[in-house]
């Protein structure tokens, strides 16, 4: 936010746990895997783990529309 004065723009982009092949190929080393997916998804505020395709769409929201995006969750 202290340098939006200059035209400096940086967004991230932090989902939190997302389903992922690695993330089930870890969870089933252990010896509960779908205790391991639902600790996952407990850990989230939404309840569930993000889909790689929700954090493709918050990528290209941020390169195609997000250009007012400040300081913003």
């Amino acid at each position: 936010m202290d340098e939006a004065q200059y035209g400096v723009r940086v967004n991230s982009i932090s989902p939190g746990n997302v389903l992922t092949p690695l993330w089930q190929n870890c969870a089933n080393l252990t010896p509960d895997p779908v205790a391991a997916v639902q600790s996952g998804c407990d850990q989230q505020l939404l309840g569930r783990m993000a889909t790689t395709q929700e954090v493709g769409e918050a990528c290209l929201f941020l390169a195609a529309e997000g250009t007012f995006c400040t300081g913003i969750g």
